[in-house]
């Protein structure tokens, strides 16, 4: 059996993920903040793939920081090690963002990355504005694992511009697709996701 470890983006949940097709011999994990995750339950695994998307990206090279796992792939969608600054998101965006947020902006933010889901009405947003604080607080750049950044061409959330120049400079092999932020309706499959080459 092998293992495919999901670290979700800020506010989402399962529901991102609920349509993405499972591949034969696979299980699927999936993280939220604050990523908790038991480490010796990969030793039951042959194969452990690792996705990040948006600041799950940061927190997956956290984790890998932190932990020594044997890992067959890395994969970041939108998001980088450096989540924070010219590398992800503009300090002064961040600031803004957390300043402002509240249930009508979540709404703005969740429209503009492309999700739409009726789930929203169920997110906790002084959890999420938490969440965010202390991203801010504790922020460190991390080290890049990623061996495969898939890079949606339309994201402005996380600047496509910022993610290529952060991917270029690691000599990451980048994968663009015509995508915004959000990139679950571009996929229908793990395995697509696994196995994307240049498109």
């Amino acid at each position: 059996m092998n293992l495919i470890v999901f670290f979700n983006g800020w506010g989402m949940g399962d529901e991102v993920i609920s349509k993405i097709k499972i591949p034969e011999n696979y299980k699927v994990i999936s993280l939220s903040f604050p990523y908790d995750l038991d480490t010796k339950i990969l030793k039951d695994f042959n194969e452990i793939i690792f996705i990040g998307w948006s600041f799950g990206v940061y927190y997956l090279s956290k984790f890998l920081a932190n932990n020594e796992i044997k890992y067959s792939q890395v994969i970041a969608i939108n998001g980088t090690p450096e989540i924070i600054g010219k590398n992800g998101i503009g300090e002064r965006v961040f600031d803004l963002t957390l300043r402002n947020m509240n249930e009508e902006n979540l709404k703005k933010f969740y429209e503009n990355i492309g999700f739409i889901s009726d789930d929203i009405h169920n997110k906790n947003i002084i959890s999420l504005i938490e969440e965010l604080k202390f991203l801010r607080n504790n922020y460190t750049p991390q080290k890049n694992f990623i061996s495969k950044a898939i890079i949606g061409k339309e994201d402005k959330t996380i600047p496509y511009k910022n993610q290529k120049r952060y991917y270029k400079e690691k000599s990451t092999k980048i994968i663009e697709i015509s995508a915004s932020h959000y990139p679950f309706d571009y996929f229908d499959s793990w395995e697509k996701i696994i196995n994307i080459s240049e498109v």
